[in-house]
This record gives structure tokens, C-alpha cells and sequence, in this order.
């Protein structure tokens, strides 16, 4: 059982979130990489937190990402936002509860190939 990402999971699920996407590039996302792109998004956005998981069936990762904001937001202007493609952002909808999505991006976290950020 991943008892840091449990309670990093409790502690944002405690805070409201918008949004949830996941981020799947066409290259593979590194610490720093992701760290620097997700960082643009702060300029719009209010609250992010992301987290880098490894792909099942290839050395490839993906990033889910947890979004606050004011504003109006879709898949289109999210990777826009990223710099990507808008075939990058798979994943894209609005959060129903805070607390469940909370759980689910850091369920990885501690992990040796995990990397988590919030902005």
C-alpha cells in the first residue's frame, strides 16, 4: 500500500479542482521537461498539480493533471496552454469530485519512476 500517496491524495482532495486531463506527448516526458511546461500553465491557471506515471506496455510516460481555475477552460486550450499538440491532451473533462481524483493522480507517488509537482 502507497501510504504517502494516500495522504497527499487526502490533502488534495481537500482542495476544489476544476478539472482533470491526462497528457500523453509524443515523446517521453521527463522531470524537469514536465516541470517547465507545466509551470506555463500557472500564468492562466490558478492551482495545478500534476504527477508522471509510467506506461504499461512501453518505456513511454503520461502526466495527470489536476487543474483550478476561473475560466472557461477545454482540451484545445489546455494544450495550447502546454504547447502541444491537441492530440497530446487524451484525456480532458471537469471534476466531479475533488477528493477521487485526488486519489487516482497520486496513486503512483513514491515510487521510484513517479514524479509529482504542484504549482
Amino acid at each position: 500500500m502507497n501510504t504517502i500517496g494516500l495522504e497527499y491524495g487526502k490533502w488534495l482532495g481537500s482542495m476544489e479542482w476544476n478539472y482533470l486531463a491526462t497528457v500523453r506527448p509524443h515523446y517521453r516526458l521527463s522531470a524537469n521537461g514536465s516541470d517547465r511546461m507545466m509551470s506555463n500553465l500557472i500564468k492562466n491557471i490558478d492551482r495545478v498539480f500534476f504527477a508522471l506515471e509510467r506506461d504499461r506496455d512501453c518505456n513511454m510516460n503520461h502526466a495527470h493533471v489536476m487543474l483550478k481555475t476561473n475560466k472557461k477552460l477545454n482540451r484545445d486550450g489546455l494544450a495550447k496552454a502546454l504547447g502541444l499538440n491537441n492530440k497530446s491532451v487524451g484525456y480532458f473533462d471537469s471534476v466531479l469530485s475533488s477528493l477521487a481524483v485526488s486519489n487516482y493522480c497520486t496513486k503512483h507517488i513514491s515510487r521510484a519512476f513517479s514524479h509529482h509537482n504542484f504549482f
